[in-house]
């Protein structure tokens, strides 16, 4: 995982549905966070670090950081 990188890039290679299959959630909600409309749930991660071959540690930092940057521009 390169710094930097949003969420919405590291799942862009993968469908919706296999998304939201791996994390045990909607098509629709995994959509939402492959166009970064969302970010999902602390309790998605795990899923999504297994499925995009991640260390959990990294994938909770960069989904903190994203959501810090989005409270900090609305802010």
């Amino acid at each position: 995982m390169q710094s930097g990188q949003t969420l919405a890039q590291l799942l862009g290679p993968y469908r919706s549905e296999a998304v939201g299959e791996a994390a045990g959630t909607t098509r629709q909600t995994a959509h939402s966070w492959k166009t970064g409309s969302a970010l999902p749930d602390v309790r998605f991660l795990p899923a999504l670090a297994t499925l995009l071959r991640i260390d959990l540690a990294d994938l909770t930092r960069a989904v903190a950081d994203e959501s810090a940057q989005r409270a900090s521009a609305v802010a």
